[in-house]
């Protein structure tokens, strides 16, 4: 996503979501309590960013392969071997297992208790 499409997606994302709320207080649109507005809006306003960023990306230019370097791993230029993250090779740092801890975590949290 270009800043330009971030900007304008965060905009009018804001916007569509305060619209449906003062169309909700002015009694124009009629949910069931606030909560269902303030559901509806977050995800109207999500719905309204992805579909503005969809549209702007394209239409923007994209940065310079020169500003990425050093930026991006993906690019090139970054040494592995100097970067302090990239050099520790400690098991606890493993992407996989902290994923795993992660999903067991997030199954774990899903069970009710009674």
């Amino acid at each position: 996503m270009s800043a330009l499409a971030g900007f304008w997606s965060l905009l009018l994302g804001t916007l569509v979501s305060l619209s449906l709320y003062l169309l909700y207080k002015g009694g124009v649109v009629d949910f069931n309590s606030d909560l269902e507005e303030s559901f509806w809006g977050a995800g109207l306003a999500f719905v309204a960013a992805v579909v503005v960023a969809a549209i702007v990306t394209p239409l923007t230019a994209p940065k310079r392969d020169e500003e990425l370097r050093g930026l991006v791993y993906g690019m090139g230029g970054v040494d592995l071997k100097g970067d302090v993250l990239a050099g520790d090779a400690a098991w606890y740092r493993s992407p996989v297992l902290l994923g795993l801890i992660a999903v067991a975590l997030a199954a774990l949290f899903y069970i009710p208790v009674f």
